[in-house]
C-alpha cells in the first residue's frame, strides 16, 4: 500500500484502511511519502523487507496490527520537504529550549502562466526568485481555478528560480482565470507539534556502531576512540567493546556525542597479537521537535523545542521549518523481526534468529513512537522500557527492578498473601 502524498490534491493525502493482511517477501507492506497520511486498524505483514515505512514527512498511525518475519518492522526516516524558514528577533542564551521567531514571508505577483487542462498542471511565472522547493505549501490568491474550493496547493516542480508547477486538477473546461492582482506565497501555518527545526546549521550524533572486523587474538577489552566533534560545544562520542573467545562480538554505544557537522572516525585499538577490529558509525541528523508555539501575531511567534539547543541563538539567525516523518503505533505485536523475507528459511525451525533492534529504525531525524509486544511476550514503552515477562522485570535506560520486590512489602503491608 503506497500513500504518496506528491500524487494528491487537497489538504488530507490520506488513506484509511482495516483488517490488511498480506503477504510480501522482501517488498514494503505501507510506504507513507511526501507528506501523505495514514490511519491503520489490524494491519498484518509477513516477510517484508519494511513492514511499514514513513519517509519525506510521511505519518502513519497503527493500532492494534502485527509484523511478521522479514528484516524491519516500523521505519521513520527524515524529514519533509523545507516548509518555511523562519528569523529568530531575540537572541537565546545556550541551553534555551523557547525560541521568538519571524515567520513572514514575501508575497510574487503572478505576472503569466500555463494550465494544461487534462493533466491539471498549473505554471506560475513570479516577478522575483521565490526560493520555494518543491513539496513547499503556497497560498495562491485572486486565481479562479476549476472545481477547487482550497487555495493551498503543494510545489510540484520547481524549473527555474522564477518558475513552479502545481497541480491544482483537470479540468473539462481547462480554465484558469488570473484576477487584476494574483499572487503566490509560501503558506505559513502556525507552528505545531510534528515539525522539527534547526538552528543556523543541522549537526549530527553517532546512531549506532556496526562491526565491520571482529579481529582476533584480544585477550581483554579494546579502547574504542570515536574523533573529537568540530564545535567547542560538542561532546564527544563514547563506546565500550566486548571481547568473545578473542574476538570483538559487541560495541556499545555509552554516549552518542553531540555537535559533529562530518562523521567522525573510530579505532579499535590492536591486539598485543592477532588480527585488529574495525567498525562502522551511522550518524543520525538532530532535528528540535516543536512541542507547543503561540499563534502568528504580526509574523511572530514563540516555539517550544523538545530539546535545550546546547549553544546560543543570536538574532538573525535561520530556523527551517520541516514536518518530520512519524509512525506512531499501539498495541504492536513483532513476531521473529530481522530473520529475513524468505517464507521458509526465516522459521525459528528452519534457523531464522530475530533482531531486536530492527523492530523499530528510526533514520535521519524520523520518529517511531510505539509500545509493543515480541515473540517471547516482552512488554516495550518506546525504546526507554521493557517489561519482561519471564524474568518480571522492568528495565529501561535508568534502572532496572523487579516487579516482585517492588510489589509484595507493597501487598504485606496490606495483609495479603
Amino acid at each position: 500500500m503506497k500513500i504518496d502524498g506528491q500524487h494528491a490534491i487537497g489538504p488530507f493525502k490520506s488513506m484509511v484502511t482495516d483488517s490488511f493482511t498480506q503477504y510480501n517477501s522482501n517488498g514494503v507492506g505501507v510506504s507513507v511519502t511526501n507528506d501523505g497520511y495514514a490511519q491503520i486498524v489490524s494491519l498484518f505483514t509477513i516477510n517484508s523487507d519494511v513492514s511499514v515505512y514513513a519517509g519525506s514527512g510521511g505519518q502513519c498511525d497503527i493500532t492494534n496490527s502485527n509484523s511478521s518475519f522479514g528484516n524491519y518492522g516500523l521505519v521513520a526516516d527524515g524529514v519533509g520537504a523545507r516548509q518555511y524558514t523562519g528569523i529568530i528577533t531575540t537572541s537565546a542564551a545556550e541551553n534555551s529550549s523557547i525560541f521568538e521567531i519571524d515567520v513572514n514571508v514575501p508575497i510574487f505577483a503572478v505576472t503569466s502562466d500555463g494550465y494544461d487542462y487534462l493533466s491539471g498542471k498549473l505554471q506560475l511565472i513570479t516577478d522575483g526568485n521565490h526560493n520555494f522547493e518543491v513539496g513547499s505549501q503556497v497560498v495562491l490568491n485572486d486565481i479562479t481555478l476549476p472545481n477547487q474550493n482550497s487555495d493551498i496547493f503543494t510545489v510540484a516542480t520547481v524549473s527555474s528560480p522564477n518558475s513552479i508547477d502545481i497541480y491544482v486538477g483537470p479540468s473539462d473546461s481547462g480554465s484558469v482565470t488570473l484576477g487584476n492582482s494574483p499572487t503566490v506565497k509560501q503558506y505559513i501555518p502556525r507552528p505545531f507539534d510534528g515539525q522539527a527545526v534547526y538552528f543556523n546549521e543541522l549537526y549530527k550524533s553517532v546512531k549506532k556502531i556496526t562491526i565491520t572486523n571482529s579481529g582476533d587474538g584480544y585477550t581483554s577489552s579494546p579502547n574504542v576512540t570515536i574523533s573529537d566533534p568540530s564545535e567547542t560545544w560538542g561532546i564527544t562520542a563514547t563506546a565500550t567493546a566486548t571481547v568473545v573467545n578473542g574476538k570483538v562480538t559487541e560495541i556499545d554505544l555509552l554516549s552518542e556525542g553531540r555537535g559533529y557537522t562530518s562523521n567522525p572516525s573510530i579505532l579499535i585499538d590492536p591486539p598485543t597479537s592477532g588480527t585488529q577490529a574495525t567498525a562502522s558509525l551511522t550518524m543520525d541528523l538532530d532535528y528540535y521537535l516543536i512541542t507547543e508555539s503561540t499563534p502568528i501575531s504580526s509574523g511572530i511567534t514563540t516555539i517550544t523545542v523538545s530539546d535545550t539547543v546546547p549553544y546560543a541563538v543570536g538574532v538573525g539567525s535561520t530556523v527551517p521549518f520541516f514536518k518530520q516523518s512519524r509512525v506512531l503505533a499501539s498495541g504492536h505485536s513483532f513476531e521473529y523481526i530481522g530473520s529475513g523475507t524468505d517464507l521458509i528459511n526465516s522459521l525459528p525451525s528452519r534457523g531464522g534468529i530475530p533482531i531486536q533492534e530492527n523492530e523499530t529504525d528510526m533514520r535521519n531525524g524520523g520518529l517511531v513512537v510505539y509500545t509493543s509486544t515480541d515473540q517471547t511476550g516482552n512488554f516495550r514503552i518506546g525504546d526507554g522500557i521493557v517489561i519482561n515477562q519471564q524474568t518480571s522485570e522492568i528495565s529501561g535506560d535508568a534502572y532496572t527492578k523487579s516487579l516482585f520486590s517492588n510489589i509484595t512489602p507493597y501487598i504485606l503491608a496490606l495483609g495479603g498473601e
